[in-house]
């Protein structure tokens, strides 16, 4: 099967779309032929063709690259402005020629590229703008509202979907009427590999630096944990994606005296990343809001005993205290975490339980599931004439 992804591809990260994205690419190519388009910041694109003997990479310069230099799009358009100033004629042509069985679009700004050609197509959806753009700041919600509603317009275009949680599957059914596949992120082999490596007092996050992710709220029910035993460590693995809240969260460590305890390292590969989860005393998941929560998957792969807020997907699977601990406030966070430190009997039978409810996400798993739908996906829209709904998605956006 040809099967073309379009989303971000190749970074290193610490959950979120890309690194899906990613994980999804290097699996299909084992037995399919991929190509992958990413829009990068300046407007240029990455395209990557693979399968299981070569990767193929080439770089496509941006159309309008005045735009490039100008730092207010940039700033304040973040979304839009790469494909305002990507050469979508240029990405049109790289499609066409790769000719493939079925398209896979996993961001909204790259709707229009996908529902214009002939193809049987699916988004995947990642997340639920409107719940995504509720934790940020005042600027970032006005900023981001436009893209909320064209990230529904966009859904409601396309003739299939695939979603990553109940959750997700749930708010989707609401207001869509076509095909929807219910599939998890893949959690990469590697992570089922090794052995446990524990080291005492090692307790470990694996976020981007977002307020999101990592609220402050967090911080203050944390901070007497670690005051009370000064051999606790607390590494915080993933980009440091908004400065402006790192610098809140360095400062509020340093007024209470546990800066030396708090240690941020920035993006780790998988090799470094599976070595960190195998030390760790456990993974500690203090997001506000998930609709998946691979780290959550990835640490429990390994064995390693996961204390988690009650998101979505993976944390609704979890019996809490059997195999990861799921808490609903911040304080009752902080008490399971030094509870579980003091206990190293429940680390292990915690992480050996969690270890096998992560095999259902293993990558072999996910993938078959995945391509039985791209098979139902490609007949049903063939067999309906539904591959090109363009002239659908550009009366939504007009609507």
């Amino acid at each position: 099967m040809r099967i073309l992804l379009l989303g971000d591809y190749g970074a290193v990260a610490s959950g979120g779309i890309s690194r899906t994205v990613t994980l999804i690419a290097d699996a299909l190519r084992k037995d399919h032929e991929v190509k992958v388009i990413s829009v990068l910041p300046d407007g240029s694109a990455k395209v990557i063709t693979a399968d299981a003997s070569r990767v193929q990479e080439a770089l496509l310069p941006p159309r309008k690259r005045f735009l490039c230099n100008i730092p207010f799009l940039k700033k304040f358009v973040p979304i839009a402005f790469p494909l305002f100033a990507a050469d979508k004629k240029r990405l049109g042509e790289e499609i066409r020629t790769f000719s493939p069985d079925i398209i896979d679009c996993h961001r909204p700004f790259y709707a229009g590229i996908a529902l214009c050609q002939p193809y049987p197509k699916v988004f995947s959806v990642h997340g639920i703008f409107d719940k995504e753009i509720d934790y940020g700041s005042l600027p970032f919600r006005i900023l981001y509202y436009p893209h909320k509603n064209h990230f529904r317009k966009a859904l409601a275009a396309f003739p299939a979907l695939i979603t990553p949680s109940a959750y997700v599957t749930s708010m989707m059914r609401v207001s869509m009427p076509g095909q929807v596949f219910e599939i998890p992120p893949p959690v990469s082999d590697i992570f089922f590999t090794g052995r446990r490596k524990r080291v005492p007092g090692q307790l470990l996050c694996v976020s981007r630096v977002i307020q999101q992710k990592l609220p402050l709220e967090f911080f203050r029910n944390i901070a007497g944990v670690l005051r009370r035993d000064e051999g606790l460590r607390l590494h915080i693995i993933g980009p440091k994606t908004s400065r402006t809240h790192l610098r809140d969260i360095r400062s509020f460590v340093d007024q209470q005296g546990i800066a030396e305890q708090v240690i941020f390292h920035g993006s780790l590969g998988d090799e470094d990343l599976k070595e960190r989860y195998a030390q760790c005393e456990m993974l500690i998941h203090p997001s506000q809001h998930e609709t998946f929560g691979l780290v959550n998957a990835e640490a429990m792969a390994g064995g390693s005993p996961v204390v988690t807020m009650d998101t979505e997907g993976v944390a609704k699977e979890i019996t809490s205290g059997e195999n990861g601990i799921v808490c609903s406030t911040y304080p009752e966070l902080a008490l399971q975490v030094e509870k579980l430190h003091q206990d190293e009997s429940l680390q292990r039978s915690v992480g050996l339980n969690g270890k096998k409810l992560a095999w259902k996400w293993k990558c072999s798993a996910t993938m078959k599931l995945r391509i039985k739908a791209y098979e139902q996906i490609i007949a049903k829209q063939k067999v309906l004439g539904r591959e090109n709904r363009y002239e659908d998605y550009y009366e939504n956006r007009s609507a």
